[in-house]
Protein backbone atom coordinates (compact mmCIF):
# COMPACT_ATOMS: atom_id res chain seq x y z
CA UNK A 1 0.00 0.00 0.00
CA UNK A 2 1.45 3.56 -1.03
CA UNK A 3 2.27 5.84 1.66
CA UNK A 4 1.02 8.98 2.10
CA UNK A 5 4.60 10.53 1.07
CA UNK A 6 4.78 8.45 -1.59
CA UNK A 7 1.61 10.29 -3.17
CA UNK A 8 2.50 13.87 -2.25
CA UNK A 9 5.46 13.59 -3.87
CA UNK A 10 3.77 11.66 -7.42
CA UNK A 11 1.30 14.58 -6.90
CA UNK A 12 4.27 17.59 -6.92
CA UNK A 13 6.11 15.28 -10.17
CA UNK A 14 3.23 15.14 -12.02
CA UNK A 15 2.82 19.13 -11.53
CA UNK A 16 5.79 20.07 -12.41
CA UNK A 17 5.86 17.83 -15.49
CA UNK A 18 2.70 19.43 -16.58
CA UNK A 19 3.93 22.78 -16.03
CA UNK A 20 7.13 21.96 -18.03
CA UNK A 21 4.98 20.05 -20.96
CA UNK A 22 2.25 23.07 -21.41
CA UNK A 23 5.43 26.02 -21.11
CA UNK A 24 7.73 23.91 -23.72
CA UNK A 25 4.38 23.20 -25.84
CA UNK A 26 3.65 27.03 -25.95
CA UNK A 27 7.22 28.34 -27.03
CA UNK A 28 6.41 25.79 -29.65
CA UNK A 29 3.21 27.25 -31.10
CA UNK A 30 5.03 30.96 -30.48
CA UNK A 31 7.49 29.37 -32.84
CA UNK A 32 4.85 28.53 -35.43
CA UNK A 33 3.03 32.37 -34.96
CA UNK A 34 -0.28 30.48 -32.85
CA UNK A 35 -1.46 31.37 -29.36
CA UNK A 36 -0.23 29.18 -26.55
CA UNK A 37 -3.95 28.55 -25.91
CA UNK A 38 -4.02 26.44 -29.13
CA UNK A 39 -2.80 23.60 -27.20
CA UNK A 40 -5.87 22.96 -25.64
CA UNK A 41 -7.28 21.80 -28.41
CA UNK A 42 -5.70 18.20 -27.40
CA UNK A 43 -8.94 17.87 -24.91
CA UNK A 44 -11.30 16.70 -28.27
CA UNK A 45 -10.63 12.94 -28.69
CA UNK A 46 -8.51 11.63 -31.52
CA UNK A 47 -8.40 14.64 -34.36
CA UNK A 48 -6.77 17.25 -30.71
CA UNK A 49 -4.24 14.83 -30.40
CA UNK A 50 -3.19 13.92 -33.75
CA UNK A 51 -3.40 18.01 -34.45
CA UNK A 52 -1.10 18.76 -31.70
CA UNK A 53 1.30 15.67 -32.87
CA UNK A 54 1.45 17.20 -36.46
CA UNK A 55 1.65 20.80 -35.65
CA UNK A 56 3.93 20.64 -32.89
CA UNK A 57 5.72 17.56 -33.46
CA UNK A 58 6.29 17.55 -36.70
CA UNK A 59 5.50 21.08 -39.01
CA UNK A 60 8.76 23.87 -38.80
CA UNK A 61 8.63 27.34 -37.22
CA UNK A 62 8.61 30.17 -38.94
CA UNK A 63 12.00 31.18 -40.36
CA UNK A 64 10.50 34.84 -39.93
CA UNK A 65 10.38 37.30 -37.39
CA UNK A 66 6.64 37.25 -36.21
CA UNK A 67 4.25 38.57 -33.06
CA UNK A 68 6.26 36.74 -30.70
CA UNK A 69 9.80 37.69 -31.64
CA UNK A 70 12.55 35.98 -33.82
CA UNK A 71 13.34 32.75 -34.61
CA UNK A 72 15.61 30.85 -32.54
CA UNK A 73 19.17 31.45 -33.11
CA UNK A 74 18.43 34.28 -35.15
CA UNK A 75 18.95 38.04 -34.03
CA UNK A 76 17.71 41.35 -35.52
CA UNK A 77 20.99 42.11 -36.82
CA UNK A 78 20.94 38.74 -38.53
CA UNK A 79 17.99 39.57 -41.09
Amino acid sequence: MASTETEFFAGVVSWILSWIFWAVGAKRCHDRDKSGWIQLIIIFPIIGFFWYLYELGFVRGDPWPNRFGYPPGATPSSR
